[in-house]
């Protein structure tokens, strides 16, 4: 329970003093004195944690102690409708309901006539006291007047004037009323008025403590007072009747609720988790302020089924939610009936956005094949039906060429992120995800940053977008989680010209904080209209592409000089293009960058880089001595291998069973020399759908691990994998302990050492394995 209740509060108390005095504790969220109607207090209020460990602290600490002069009690708090407080109340009702309702009758007069006589005499001064009468007052204000006197003169006088009817009538009632001290005001009262109502001679009805006639009158105004009551209490429940049935049909057919009273920290997931207890929840949404950006304290919650939602409403409504007391109610259905049932291809849209928000989706650096294409003719000069074309002259397959295209897009794409800060590793090793940082694949060619800020910008506000230089997929920063999620679910899956959106959610910390001093920006490959100097690469030499090695390593550069100063340095060169220095980020002042003390420097042509290279190196920049060299661009990869290259033999999972073994010798045949290609069939002679390349270099091995990791050949995604010992191959025997030590547990093998023990496998694994057997059974067959 998040929630206490805090009692003998001092009257004079407010709700920010009292707020004050338990934020010490943890978090507070909500604070509520009990009022009367007049405004007093009733010294005792309720404080909301946002967690029940906050409120058990806080309660323990804060119980028996003082505010003020005022000694506190807290406790936790019932929950509305609990059945303890349910009887206290019934039993406060029934004590109400058996309470007399005449009052007590009063005191005689004479008596507190005299004892207020007795104190005003003894608490006078001595100056106005009357010394010599002081007994004599005491004894007058304790005698008893005599009443007799004064009523035994009015009915002589009345009887010596002359009797009338009317006389009668208001003549002075001789019953001695008047002269009864002890009888009370309304039912001398009473008397007086069925005296003038008898009227004449007719004397007054007396009234007997008796079941036969007192009860009868009594009956009787009970049922004329019980009679309206009853109509309204009947009123009253048809009325919540229907209303209540109103609500159940509301929420029947929209499966929303609409929920107030939240506590302005409170997130989505935090709501979710709250509401999953009744069902699966689709979507929660809390409506932020279009000026600060702050929650509304309010949220729409909408479930798969609508009998989970009515369930919610029952259960949730009056409910203790980080210590403020919820308020539900049913919520319309913003989207309009459609006229005809969905169709099925309308229903795997819908599924397919409603799993746009999960783990696995795509990809990291999926992309589409005609942006692919559309981007290298664009960039190279050359007609997209000549790169994807059959000619006769060229031996090259279409589907390799467009997948060695992609690879090199993916690279300048993975040497894009890199500068800009990113670790790409994180998209390898996902943990967690953040839903401020959105991927946009499978974007156009052509697609420039402006039209993709302008496309996330009707959901709120957006930070920055990275757009790489192929120009197929952007990276896209909403500083407001609330507004980045309602972007997400309304563009996964959303037609932009002539493609689709892929959207998916970036691992935690993907970008590098941001300063917040600076105003949002658009950092593009292509067009480089906010990418600095330092950021400079591949993506620079798209009008005057660098020629092959004539890149420059520029060495033991200081870490005072700048990319403008390395720039100037350079410049003057024939057949310059570029320079960089190579930063990494500053762990301990985020958003600034620091150098590595090594540069880059690019000319268009290998003569014009040989030349540079003798007049540089061992040149003085900034008080250092420059060690210039090439960079031999194109044989090392672009980034550091995940692993070290175990053996010179990869297994291939996930070949297209079009592909033929031309094709994957050609695809990995460019980044090394090829030592062999198997690709496994089965008896009709269709492919297994992978395949073992071997190479002939570790070193080769690795960079066409690192470079194909990513490339998809005829539309799939190639899978890589090491495959084989230390010396490139594996024996049977090494094949069965390793595929019995992966199915196998360890209390198993323990329990069969020496016998024969049972391999538990699913299809997808016995497929395997018996490929790989079938593979080593070829190996030996050609050995």
């Amino acid at each position: 329970m998040s929630r206490l209740i805090v009692k003998g509060l001092p009257s004079y108390l407010s709700d920010a003093r009292l707020r004050e005095h338990f934020s010490n504790k943890g978090h507070v969220t909500d604070v509520k004195l009990m009022r009367r109607p007049d405004g007093t207090s009733r010294r005792f209020g309720f404080v909301g944690f946002r967690t029940e460990e906050e409120a058990a602290a806080a309660c323990a600490y804060y119980d028996r102690t003082y505010i003020d002069t005022s000694r506190i009690s807290v406790a936790h708090a019932k929950r509305i409708g609990d059945d303890d407080l349910a009887a206290k109340k019934e039993h406060v009702r029934a004590r109400a309901k058996a309470a007399p309702e005449a009052k007590p009758p009063r005191t005689k007069a004479s008596e507190k006539s005299a004892s207020f006589e007795e104190f005003l005499s003894v608490m006078a001064p001595r100056t106005k006291r009357k010394t010599w009468q002081q007994n004599e007052d005491l004894d007058t204000a304790n005698t008893v007047a005599e009443p007799e006197a004064p009523q035994t003169k009015k009915p002589k006088r009345a009887a010596e004037a002359p009797a009338s009817p009317e006389a009668a009538s208001v003549a002075a009632p001789t019953d001695g009323a008047a002269a009864d001290e002890t009888l009370s005001d309304l039912e001398y009262m009473r008397r007086r008025m069925r005296h003038k109502v008898a009227g004449g001679d007719e004397p007054p009805k007396v009234f007997e403590q008796s079941d036969s006639e007192a009860s009868e009158p009594e009956d009787e105004d009970a049922d004329e007072n019980e009679a309206p009551d009853a109509e309204r209490r009947r009123a009253q429940l048809e009325e919540e009747q229907r209303r209540d049935e109103e609500n159940v049909d509301t929420i029947m057919e929209s499966g929303r609720l609409f929920v107030r009273n939240l506590p302005y920290s409170a997130t989505e997931d935090e709501l979710e988790s709250f509401f999953t207890s009744y069902g699966p929840v689709e979507q929660v949404h809390i409506p932020l302020d279009p000026q600060t950006k702050a929650s509304k304290g309010l949220a729409f919650v909408k479930f798969h089924d609508a009998a989970h939602a009515l369930l919610a409403f029952r259960g949730r409504d009056g409910a203790i939610f980080q210590g403020r007391l919820l308020h539900v109610l049913p919520a319309v259905s913003l989207a309009p009936k459609p006229a005809h049932p969905a169709t099925l291809k309308q229903k795997r849209l819908d599924a397919k956005k409603a799993q746009a928000g999960k783990d696995f989706n795509w990809s990291m650096l999926y992309m589409n094949s005609d942006a692919v294409a559309n981007s290298i003719s664009h960039r190279l000069g050359i007609d997209k039906a000549t790169l994807l074309g059959t000619d006769t002259d060229t031996q090259v397959s279409p589907a390799v060429r467009l997948a060695l295209a992609e690879t090199r897009v993916i690279q300048e794409t993975k040497q894009f992120f890199a500068e800009q800060g990113i670790e790409l590793d994180k998209l390898e090793r996902v943990t967690a995800r953040t839903d401020d940082t959105i991927l946009v694949k499978n974007l156009p060619y052509g697609t420039s940053g402006e039209e993709i800020r302008a496309l996330f910008a009707r959901f709120g506000d957006v930070g920055r977008v990275l757009i790489p230089p192929a120009n197929t997929l952007a990276v896209v920063e909403m500083p407001v989680v609330g507004e980045a999620r309602a972007a997400f679910r309304a563009l996964a899956y959303k037609r932009f010209r002539d493609s689709v959106l892929y959207l998916e959610k970036a691992p935690a910390s993907f970008l590098p904080p941001r300063d917040a001093s600076k105003p949002a920006e658009t950092i593009s490959g292509v067009q480089g209209k906010t990418v600095p100097d330092s950021s400079r690469s591949l993506r620079d030499v798209d009008a005057a592409p660098v020629a092959a090695d004539a890149t420059l390593y520029i060495k033991n550069l200081s870490f005072a000089t700048t990319p403008e100063r390395l720039t100037e340095a350079f410049h003057a060169l024939d057949g310059f293009l570029f320079a960089r220095v190579q930063t990494k980020p500053d762990p301990k002042q985020p958003g600034r960058r620091l150098s590595m003390g090594y540069g880059f420097a690019g000319f268009a042509s290998l003569a014009q880089a040989q030349e540079a290279q003798k007049k540089m190196d061992g040149d003085v920049l900034d008080g250092h001595t420059l060690s210039v060299s090439f960079a031999r661009r194109g044989h090392d990869a672009d980034d550091a291998p995940t692993e070290k290259a175990p053996s010179t033999k990869m297994l291939v999972k996930n070949v297209p069973f079009e592909a033929t073994k031309k094709d994957l010798r050609e695809l990995f045949g460019v980044h090394g020399q090829l030592k062999s290609v198997r690709l496994p069939k089965q008896v009709h002679g269709r492919t297994r759908g992978f395949a073992f390349v071997e190479f002939v270099s570790r070193r080769e091995a690795e960079h066409a691990m690192n470079a194909l990791r990513h490339t998809h050949l005829l539309g799939r995604h190639l899978v890589l994998e090491w495959a084989g010992g230390a010396d490139g191959t594996a024996s049977v025997d090494e094949l069965r302990d390793k595929t019995r030590k992966a199915y196998v547990s360890e209390a198993e093998r323990s329990t069969l050492m020496g016998q024969r023990a049972k391999i538990r496998l699913g299809a997808e694994q016995v497929a395997e394995a018996v490929a790989q057997q079938k593979a080593q059974d070829d190996d030996d067959s050609d050995t």
